[in-house]
């Protein structure tokens, strides 16, 4: 968001949404306020190559994935960490030594699966 009033009343938005449903819904949700809104302008989105990844997530393993759901549920990836390798231990009931290493080889799972489509 972008404020283009020196009085900070005014905002100008730009929004990606996935498909028209989602742009359906969220206009939908936007003309049900009493928000004064206008829209300026919608376009399609033109998604180059170096702009879009796809994640793989069948290629982790039904443990890595356990780990890495807890860790974000439980905001390991947050700054600050609310929660450490010790929570993630706990709630896994594994050492903090296996948390570790599952959470690193799946995130080198993922990224190499992502960067893969360019190579």
């Amino acid at each position: 968001m972008i404020t283009d009033s020196s009085d900070n009343t005014r905002l100008h938005v730009v929004l990606e949404v996935a498909n028209r449903s989602d742009l359906t819904a969220l206009l939908e949700t936007v003309d049900s306020t009493d928000l004064q809104i206008r829209t300026k302008n919608i376009s399609e989105a033109q998604l180059s190559r170096e702009s879009s990844i796809t994640l793989e997530l069948d290629v982790l393993t039904d443990k890595q994935r356990e780990a890495l759901t807890l860790a974000l549920e439980e905001g390991y990836y947050e700054r600050p960490r609310k929660a450490d390798l010790g929570d993630l231990a706990d709630g896994l009931e594994i050492s903090k030594s296996a948390v570790s290493q599952r959470l690193r080889t799946a995130e080198t799972k993922l990224i190499k699966s992502a960067f893969q489509r360019y190579e």
